[in-house]
């Protein structure tokens, strides 16, 4: 079961999804665009395909588990987790079908790519289904790149409903829980695709001292290591 809360009628041409993949680089850039621009709630996603949680925000609000946002021609939809089974493949089966229906006209979805494939200095790659022409000056993912997951589903779902998607693979590392460089460099590639105008000095930065705090610990764990020292 899915139902669609919206407060508004109109709905953005054009909608934003990041889901929890590699170095969870898809879920923290939607969050990092909800807090550093001016995107309004503007509605809520009913289902049973997930589990309830609600998260406890600022300024004494709780973030429910499927919400919807604009902000002019752009829409995000921020969706707390997804299973990675047949509910998580229906539940963006919906939403797409949803989108296209109410008018839609692209979608753009953020995630990662193992940084082991990375060449050069490059920050990632794109994906693209048969529907979207855009010119973009970015390379695309390698050939044999197998694509997982929600962002796997979403790809799919578009193309069966002939919505335009394109899909932003930042670099990242796959061992880390969270790879902020990767968030960042996602965010980079966004602004480049699409012209939203965010600033990204304080994701950089908090990427930096996440970068030097693994640098530290991971120089304790070698100087452990080579004085037999275990704990």
């Amino acid at each position: 079961m899915v139902k669609i809360y919206l407060q508004e009628k109109e709905i953005p041409e054009t909608f934003i999804m990041g889901f929890r993949g590699i170095g969870q680089v898809g879920y923290y850039s939607i969050l990092y665009l909800l807090r550093h621009l001016p995107f309004k709630k503007i509605g809520l996603i009913e289902t049973n395909y997930i589990h309830p949680v609600i998260i406890v925000g600022e300024k004494k609000t709780l973030h429910y588990p499927i919400e919807i946002y604009s902000m002019g021609n752009y829409g995000l939809i921020r969706i707390e987790d997804i299973p990675l089974n047949k509910s998580g493949a229906n539940l963006l089966k919906r939403i797409i079908k949803w989108m296209v229906d109410s008018g839609a006209k692209r979608l753009i979805l953020i995630g990662g790519l193992v940084s082991s494939l990375k060449e050069g200095d490059e920050e990632g790659r794109i994906v693209h289904n048969s529907y979207y022409s855009d010119n973009i000056g970015i390379k695309y993912a390698q050939k044999d790149v197998r694509i997982l997951g929600p962002l796997a589903y979403a790809l799919y779902y578009a193309e069966l409903y002939e919505m335009p998607a394109l899909g932003i693979l930042a670099y990242a590392d796959a061992n880390r829980p969270v790879d902020l460089m990767g968030v960042y460099n996602a965010l980079k590639l966004l602004r480049e695709v699409t012209g939203i105008e965010v600033e990204l000095e304080e994701i950089l930065n908090e990427a930096y001292t996440y970068e030097e705090k693994l640098s530290e610990l991971e120089k304790e764990f070698i100087d452990r290591e080579s004085k037999g020292i275990y704990t």
